[in-house]
């Protein structure tokens, strides 16, 4: 599916400035998931790390759908996170780091991370750049 950039800031706005009050749960719900089926992004590094970037604040806004918690998104989370560092999608250096620190932070934060790798859909070469991650000394950059 091409999703053009106008339907990603459109979602990306209705998601940032609409809560579940005003359009119900279930849309918000709706629009998230649909935000999220459209990863993983590639190509125009300022467009993928302006989008990445949204998708980070939305992670750390704690809605249910989108948390580090655990929940049904999980593993689909950590494919797209993963592949984001594995596809070099983001070249900003803050982009990049809090994309690995969320990483770090579901890795520890869950019994289930194990599961979420079996779930996430990601190929022997991509969960190598996973073990990367997780246990190679943390950026100073």
């Amino acid at each position: 599916m091409l999703v053009t950039e106008e339907a990603v800031v459109a979602a990306m706005i209705i998601i940032y400035y609409c809560d579940e009050k005003m359009v119900g749960v279930g849309r918000i719900n709706e629009i998230l998931s649909r935000f999220l089926s459209w990863f993983p992004f590639t190509g125009e590094s300022r467009e993928c790390n302006t989008i990445y970037r949204f998708l980070l604040d939305v992670i750390e806004s704690g809605h249910f759908s989108t948390s580090v918690e655990p929940n049904l998104n999980s593993p689909r989370l950590l494919f797209i996170l993963t592949k984001a560092i594995h596809d070099e999608a983001v070249n900003d250096n803050e982009v990049k780091n809090k994309v690995i620190r969320m990483i770090r932070v579901m890795a520890s934060s869950s019994d289930s991370f194990n599961q979420w790798i079996r779930l996430s859909g990601l190929n022997r070469e991509e969960q190598v750049t996973l073990q990367a991650i997780i246990t190679l000394p943390p950026t100073t950059e």
